[in-house]
């Protein structure tokens, strides 16, 4: 399911969440580009730290490529 999502919205950010908390699962999600894989029951402390986090890495990434565009977009004077 998470390849398809990927494939179909790359953009997302996915944080996964499971019964099953062995290497195996973990190694899979992250290996489908899951964020962050955690496990019931939910600490949703620990969820709320991976959503903000994600979210100002996001936010962070966007700052950084409005500002790339900006340069890149000035005429170069000289």
């Amino acid at each position: 399911m998470l390849p398809k999502a990927k494939a179909e919205r790359p953009d997302v950010l996915v944080i996964m969440i499971t019964a099953y908390g062995d290497a195996e699962t973990k190694r899979k999600a992250l290996e489908n580009n899951a964020e962050a894989l955690l496990t019931k029951p939910i600490d949703f402390v620990s969820l709320r730290g991976e959503i903000d986090t994600r979210a100002n890495r996001a936010h962070e990434g966007r700052q950084t490529e409005a500002a790339s565009r900006r340069n890149r977009d000035q005429p170069v004077s000289g």
